[in-house]
């Protein structure tokens, strides 16, 4: 096993990475923008960036008569502890026995290997005046390898000459494609002498196109006498039928203040979330097989009814439902050239749709060397890591394109984000 190729063994880990096919809220953002302030943008969001930030934000000056964009494109791809620059060092190579028991050390130090892996396109966003409109699709979803599943992707079932045994439990997949359009009102009124207050809400509607969950379920390699058990069972929806598997209703509501140049913004997602999966399309396969040397057998992947998955399996799909989500900013903009907006990010509650962080706290800016060359950073403290980012803009007459990227390093990995907006209105 020590002259394994690394080429068999990247297309092994990066291949368990993408099978699940990060950072996702139900409706994404559509702004490269934000991503370059590191997602520390919610007061500083205006015109069709605000309809998934805040759209209270619509009803605040400084927001143009109407906005539009298309097409931007955000994703996300990530593995850790052993990441993908780990990887990318061995391509072509042969890893060393010892390169390899490093990587396992830091697998059993985290307690895992885990990837993640989507992206996200908006259709279309736009504003006129007080009122956005959003429709935007995503596709995202992580894995996680347990220690002795690492083990036996990086070394096989043998080590030193002799047959190892290997507990495969609570290794687990899931991924999700959905759509979300949303459509969203704010209403501004004077709040003092200078000040402006703003109240907003987008209505959202979901609708669920795949599924795929499934979690080992004890499943062991023994090392005297060899015997294979595997047991990963799953839950994935009727890919005869991608257009409704799943829909619900959801609402997000914000309040936002802006007196000169502070803007205080605040935003509840999902106050209230109906969606789930329709379980009528929803079916369930065993996945399994057992060698013991004289004789094997394997177990059906044909689809049976939902009644015979294991009903923890069972509790977990009916828990993916989008989750509260607090946002809370602060913006200010220091001159016609520098804004920075400061941002505190909670999900409120475990499990659920959403792949990102649980809790961000951060900063960001934009400084305009010149007019037309608009450059962003931010940085953040997440949910078991940071996040940093950076992005750069060009201003052509009332239309601009943007790219941004940002390194993620938090409880699944580390991920890379990167997202691209080819043409959009004012703003950016």
């Amino acid at each position: 096993m020590s002259t394994r190729k690394s080429g068999a063994l990247l297309g092994a880990l990066v291949a368990l990475g993408v099978a699940a096919s990060p950072a996702a809220a139900q409706l994404p953002s559509a702004s490269t923008a934000g991503l370059g302030f590191a997602d520390n943008y919610t007061a500083a969001a205006r015109g069709y960036n605000a309809v998934a930030w805040n759209p209270a934000n619509l009803g605040l000056p400084g927001n143009p008569g109407a906005s539009l964009v298309f097409f931007p494109v955000r994703a996300v791809a990530g593995l850790g502890p052993v990441n993908l620059s780990d990887l990318k060092d061995w391509g072509g190579k042969l890893v060393p026995t010892d390169v390899r028991s490093t990587w396992l050390q830091r697998v059993q130090s985290s307690g895992q290997e885990q990837g993640d892996v989507g992206a996200d396109v908006t259709f279309a966003a736009l504003q006129v005046g007080p009122v956005g409109f959003q429709l935007s699709t995503g596709i995202h979803g992580t894995v996680a390898l347990t220690p002795d599943a690492a083990k036996l992707v990086l070394f096989g079932n043998e080590q030193g000459g002799q047959a190892q045994a290997f507990n495969l439990r609570d290794s687990r997949v899931n991924g999700a494609w959905t759509s979300t359009g949303a459509v969203s009102l704010a209403h501004g009124f004077a709040a003092g002498k200078d000040g402006r207050l703003s109240v907003g809400a987008a209505l959202k509607y979901t609708i669920g196109h795949v599924l795929a969950y499934g979690q080992d379920q004890n499943s062991s390699i023994s090392a005297s006498p060899i015997v294979v058990n595997l047991n990963f069972p799953v839950i994935s929806t009727d890919t005869a039928s991608l257009f409704n598997n799943g829909a619900g209703a959801g609402l997000d509501v914000g309040m936002a203040y802006q007196a000169g140049k502070l803007t205080v913004s605040g935003a509840m997602q999902n106050v209230f979330n109906s969606f789930k999966w329709d379980q009528a399309k929803l079916s369930y396969r065993p996945a399994t097989a057992f060698f013991n040397g004289d004789s094997s057998s394997t177990g059906t992947f044909d689809a049976q009814p939902m009644s015979q998955a294991p009903t923890a399996l069972v509790g977990q799909v009916l828990d993916l439902k989008y989750k509260p989500v607090i946002l809370a900013g602060v913006a200010y903009r220091v001159s016609p050239r520098l804004i920075v907006d400061g941002d505190f990010h909670q999900r409120l509650g475990d499990g659920g749709m959403q792949f990102g962080p649980k809790m961000q706290l951060g900063a960001g800016a934009e400084f305009r060397p010149v007019s037309f060359i608009p450059l962003r950073a931010g940085a953040a403290v997440v949910t078991g890591g940071s996040q940093f980012a950076g992005g750069v803009g060009l201003d052509v007459g009332t239309f601009s394109m943007n790219a941004s990227i940002a390194r993620r390093s938090d409880d699944i990995g580390t991920s890379t984000i990167t997202m691209v907006t080819l043409i959009s209105s004012f703003p950016r």
